[in-house]
């Protein structure tokens, strides 16, 4: 029974996770669509901080909030990564060469967006929730 409902559960975040979306990998914010463009224009302006919090405002919905959930009970939490290990993964993840838990394809497209000059501030912005 446990096992029906983490996969209807992670079938529920996919859902959201496109619902959100009309493109996957395109992160919002304030209901906005947010791409390579937005991103980079959103930068001029605002804190790391700020920035970290637009980035990861897709990623949310299946590591969670504070980046604590266990996602398809596979993908072990992410909060406790240090923020190199970070870096390496997201953007291993990034240029298709990570597929540790069988979700390569859909971090490739979630980090499409994300300027390869900006991982760190991502990261950081991980660590720090």
């Amino acid at each position: 029974m446990k096992a029906i409902f983490i996969s209807i559960l992670g079938l529920f975040c996919i859902t959201i996770l496109f619902a959100n979306s009309t493109h996957m990998g395109n992160p919002m914010h304030n209901g906005k669509m947010m791409n390579h463009e937005t991103i980079t224009t959103s930068i001029s302006g605002n804190s790391n901080t700020n920035l970290g919090s637009v980035m990861y405002s897709s990623c949310k919905f299946c590591h969670g909030l504070k980046a604590e959930k266990t996602y398809a009970n596979k993908v072990p939490n992410i909060n406790h990564l240090d923020e190199d290990a970070l870096i390496a993964i997201l953007s291993a993840y990034k240029k298709g060469e990570l597929d540790t838990y069988g979700f390569g394809s859909v971090m490739k497209m979630q980090m499409k967006n994300i300027p390869e000059e900006k991982i760190p501030t991502l990261a950081k912005y991980i660590k720090d929730l």
